[in-house]
C-alpha cells in the first residue's frame, strides 16, 4: 500500500500541470430579413424542434472540423505569445509561411478543443487544453473568435448575394415598367 501511494505521488510530481480555459459563444439560428421584417417567405417558415436540433449539431461539428481548426491556426500566427507567432507552441520553430505548418498544427489544435453545448440553450462552452495557461486562454479565445468572423462572413455573403438578386429585379421590373409605359403611349396615340 506505501509503495503504490508512493509510486503514484511520484509519477503524479512528474506530469507536467495541464491548463484549461473556456469561451462561450451562442448559435444564432435567425434568418436575415433582406426584403425587411414585414416579408416573410413561405421557405422560412419557423424551424421545427428537430430543425434546430440539426442546425446546432452541424454548428457544434463545424467549430471542431479540421478546416475550422485551419482557420484558427492561420489567426494563431497572426497573435503574439513570448516574442513570436502563438503556433510556436503548437508547432516549434514555425515561421507562420508555409502551410504545412498549418496543416501539422490543425489536428493538435482538434485534440486541444472541446465543444460543450450547454443543454436547452444555444449557447456552446469552448474549451482549451494546453501546458501553458496563456495559450489556453488564447486558444480559446481565437477559436470563439474565428467561429464568429466566419459566419460574419458568411451572413456578408449570403446578403451581397440578396442584393445582388434585388439589383437584377429591380432592373429587370424598371424595364418592363418602361416597356408598359411605352406602349400604354402608343395605345393613347
Amino acid at each position: 500500500t506505501i509503495a503504490a501511494g508512493l509510486t503514484t505521488g511520484f509519477v503524479v510530481s512528474k506530469q507536467q500541470p495541464r491548463y484549461e480555459a473556456t469561451a462561450t459563444v451562442i448559435l444564432d439560428q435567425s434568418v436575415p430579413q433582406y426584403l425587411g421584417a414585414g416579408f416573410r417567405d413561405v421557405v422560412e417558415a419557423q424551424p421545427t424542434w428537430w430543425q434546430s436540433r440539426e442546425t446546432l449539431e452541424t454548428e457544434f461539428r463545424r467549430i471542431g472540423s479540421r478546416s475550422h481548426a485551419t482557420a484558427v491556426a492561420k489567426a494563431l500566427c497572426q497573435r503574439q505569445l513570448d516574442g513570436g507567432p502563438a503556433l510556436r507552441v503548437l508547432v516549434p520553430g514555425a515561421q507562420c509561411k508555409d502551410p504545412a505548418e498549418l496543416a501539422q498544427a490543425a489536428p493538435k489544435i482538434q485534440r486541444s478543443l472541446r465543444v460543450t453545448p450547454i443543454k436547452d440553450s444555444r449557447v456552446v462552452e469552448l474549451s482549451a487544453q494546453s501546458t501553458s495557461p496563456q495559450f489556453a486562454a488564447l486558444l480559446a479565445n481565437t477559436v470563439a473568435q474565428v467561429y464568429a468572423s466566419e459566419n460574419l462572413e458568411r451572413r456578408l455573403s449570403h446578403s451581397a448575394g440578396a442584393t445582388t438578386w434585388l439589383g437584377d429585379e429591380y432592373h429587370q421590373l424598371l424595364t418592363e415598367l418602361r416597356t408598359a409605359e411605352q406602349g400604354l403611349v402608343e395605345f393613347k396615340q
